[in-house]
C-alpha cells in the first residue's frame, strides 16, 4: 500500500561554498584567478544543467543553491552526484551539502521500455545524502528525515 500522501516527485536540496583550497593562505592574486575561471566554469555547468540552480556571492564567497521536485527522477540523480563531484575537482576546497528522495525509487516509471517494475516502498522513503568535502563526494547515511513516513509525514491511509 502506497503510504505518501504527495504526488510521485523527486525532490533535491542541495548547497556547496566554493573554496580554492582545504589549505589557509592568503594569495589573492591566485584567489582572483580562481575566481574568475572556475567561477565561470561553474555557472557553465549551472546553466546547462538545466534545473533550478544559482551561483551567487555572499560576504565575498561564491555559494551554489540546487533545489527542485520534478516529476520524475529519470537520472538526475546521477547528474547531480556528477555536478559535486566536477566542483570538487576543480574547487577540492569545497563544502557542502545534497540531500534527495525519489518516491518512485526501485521503479523505472517514465521509462520508454514499457516494462513495469514496482516502486520499492524502503528506497522510496530513504532521503540519500551525500556530502562534499576536501574534493570528495561520499553517500552518508541520512540521520533527520528517513524514513520519509513516519519520521517526516504520517502515512496516508486511503479511505
Amino acid at each position: 500500500m502506497d503510504t505518501s500522501r504527495r504526488h510521485a516527485v523527486f525532490e533535491y536540496h542541495g548547497w556547496i561554498t566554493l573554496w580554492r583550497t582545504p589549505a589557509q593562505d592568503d594569495d589573492f592574486e591566485v584567489d582572483m584567478h580562481f575566481d574568475s575561471v572556475v567561477i565561470a566554469q561553474v555557472r557553465a555547468w549551472l546553466n546547462a544543467f538545466g534545473y533550478v540552480a544559482d551561483l551567487h556571492n555572499h560576504n565575498g564567497m561564491p555559494m551554489v543553491w540546487l533545489q527542485g521536485h520534478p516529476n520524475h527522477c529519470l537520472g538526475l540523480d546521477a547528474d547531480l552526484v556528477a555536478l559535486y563531484r566536477r566542483i570538487g575537482d576543480v574547487a577540492p576546497g569545497s563544502y557542502g551539502l545534497l540531500y534527495m528522495r525519489d518516491d518512485e525509487a526501485g521503479s523505472n516509471y517514465g521509462s520508454l521500455d514499457g516494462a513495469s517494475i514496482p516502486v520499492d516502498p524502503i528506497l522510496a522513503h530513504t532521503w540519500r545524502l551525500f556530502v562534499l568535502k576536501r574534493g570528495q563526494v561520499e553517500e552518508r547515511e541520512d540521520p533527520f528525515f528517513s524514513p520519509h513516513v513516519p519520521t517526516v509525514e504520517d502515512p496516508w491511509l486511503k479511505p
